[in-house]
């Protein structure tokens, strides 16, 4: 079903696709954004590293993969099925996915806080020897402040305005690091107050960032466009779930079988080489739209000058930072690391393996998405997902922690594969618009 659309406007062309300098321009904006976040994460994990104990940055990294759970539902229910459908819109109907598929947004952010919280009180009250309810309060506020902070991401990427998005990180990483001086300097460093610290740099950002016009609530519009999000999302959600699983249960595995400090050292190791991750990411949030609209504009040959552009680009990125990473491990294990995070060599290794194959995969998902090929994307992460489960323990059990890289490289390779296909299919097709 296609989303309803309303009377035109004068606004009513599609938004232009960026060229030459303005198409660099919003890619390098988006890259410094997430070289800022990737920093802050980076800060955050080396200062837990050194003042806290091995438990408890264990615990703090499988709480905050939890709160990318909740960022990933939202993100296939709403995020991903708007960007899809805004990217052919016109200014009036885009005005009116936006302002019905954001009062979707947030009763799922209020719903997941609330699971969140619960499931934080029920699983770690025992392990932090603080109240449960302190914890999963805090926890639950940062789930809550976290998934409005990311739909505002959304929202300025889909207006191709990557300049308020970094605005808006900005304050939220200053209001942060503000915040972890003063809980450092009194020595107050706990989850508790880390979560909730977190929170309130979120809406700190919200607080600053420009609102929407909003659009008067119409029923028959609003259950149309919601079909029409649904008629994506239904497909987007297995597959984000199953990426998310891909992604993360390695964590929750790793301490089930070789404890919590074996997943503290898998994590360290992921913190030095997580600007990879973020550098996709960014490139992401541009080139999803971006794809979107070339293909409705029926542009194949810049859809595949930006694909071939964007794989050597972020290869050649990741080469250059491992080999970097490599070279300054020694000094990185003697001074910041610590003692108690030496010999994570091997690891590093493994994850800059990995995320090499992760950028390749991401350039043909962002195509697919932007093509509306959701179930071609759901097939594929199934499929890893089901290699992962049936790997991931006896590898674990032959090679430790890096066993654990093994086969999450494994199941990125068979969803490259999968997608191959109709990745050459899609950016070399002329028809018009996107498939329904």
């Amino acid at each position: 079903m296609a989303p309803v659309r309303s009377a035109p406007v004068k606004d009513s062309a599609l938004p232009p696709v960026p060229r030459g300098r303005q198409a660099l321009s919003q890619s390098l904006t988006s890259i410094v954004d997430q070289g800022w976040l990737s920093l802050l994460n980076l800060g955050l994990g080396l200062l837990l590293i050194r003042l806290a104990t091995k438990d408890d940055y264990g615990l703090y990294s499988q709480l905050f993969v939890a709160g990318l759970f909740a960022t990933t539902v939202v993100e296939a229910l709403v995020s991903s099925p708007l960007t899809t459908l805004a990217s052919s819109a016109d200014a009036t109907l885009r005005e009116s996915l936006i302002a019905d598929l954001s009062r979707l947004q947030q009763y799922l952010a209020q719903a997941l806080a609330l699971v969140m919280a619960l499931a934080c009180a029920a699983v770690t009250g025992l392990a932090t020897g603080t109240p449960p309810w302190v914890l999963s309060l805090c926890f639950g506020a940062y789930v809550y402040t976290y998934t409005q902070r990311e739909y505002k991401r959304t929202l300025d990427f889909i207006d191709g305005r990557p300049d308020r998005v970094l605005l808006l990180d900005g304050v939220y990483g200053l209001a942060l690091i503000a915040g972890v001086s003063l809980l450092t300097l009194g020595n107050r460093i706990t989850l508790p107050g880390l979560f909730g610290l977190m929170a309130l740099a979120n809406l700190l950002a919200l607080a600053g960032s420009p609102r929407r016009p909003r659009l008067s609530h119409q029923a028959d519009r609003y259950r149309k466009n919601l079909a029409a999000a649904w008629q994506r999302g239904r497909l987007a959600l297995p597959g984000a779930l199953s990426s998310w699983v891909i992604n993360y249960s390695y964590l929750y595995i790793t301490a089930l079988w070789l404890g919590t400090a074996a997943a503290a050292d898998l994590q360290a190791s992921r913190l030095l080489l997580m600007p990879l991750s973020l550098c996709v990411v960014a490139w992401a949030r541009v080139a999803c739209p971006m794809m979107g609209r070339l293909l409705h504009a029926s542009q194949a040959g810049r859809l595949r000058q930006i694909i071939v552009h964007s794989a050597g680009v972020l290869e050649g990125l990741s080469i250059l930072y491992i080999c970097l990473l490599w070279l300054m491990l020694p000094w990185l294990e003697a001074h910041v690391l610590g003692d108690n995070y030496r010999g994570l060599g091997p690891q590093v290794l493994a994850w800059g393996v990995y995320f090499m194959i992760y950028a390749a995969r991401w350039i043909g998902t962002a195509l697919l998405m932007a093509g509306d090929q959701y179930r071609t994307l759901l097939i594929a992460a199934v499929a890893s997902l089901a290699l992962l489960l049936v790997s991931l323990s006896p590898l674990l059990a032959w090679f430790g922690t890096v066993g654990a890289l093994i086969a999450l490289s494994a199941a990125e390779i068979l969803a490259l594969l999968l997608l191959g296909r109709s990745i050459v299919v899609l950016s070399a097709s002329s028809m018009p618009g996107l498939r329904q």
